[in-house]
């Protein structure tokens, strides 16, 4: 993955859009709540701090595994002016793990 580094006057059009970096659950076909919009929060934000997809693979197939075995990087390439607390912002909102699929478990976690 390689950035594009921006400026004020600069606009960059991505190919991200949510059908192209769903939630793992719905890939699996699960219950959608609050989590899935959380998801959803996480991969922005990724992409704003970066300009990069943080599930990109080969094809479509290979981008919706690394979505739901939860294949995410931080590159030190991308991520060497970003702070710890983004980063672990991030990975707090890119998880999959249903069990702590309610509110209360973000709150708790992201706050």
């Amino acid at each position: 993955m390689t950035g594009i580094p921006l400026n004020a006057t600069m606009c960059l059009n991505l190919t991200i859009t949510p059908s192209s970096l769903p939630a793992p659950e719905v890939l699996n076909y699960d219950t959608l709540g609050l989590y899935t919009d959380m998801w959803s929060f996480g991969v922005l934000t990724y992409v704003m701090l970066t300009t990069c997809s943080p599930f990109a693979g080969e094809d479509k197939n290979q981008t919706f595994c690394n979505i739901t075995t939860v294949n995410l990087d931080f590159p030190h390439d991308l991520f060497a002016d970003i702070s710890p607390a983004a980063v672990d912002f991030i990975k707090k909102l890119l998880i999959f793990e249903p069990r702590y699929a309610n509110i209360m478990y973000f709150v708790h976690v992201i706050f």
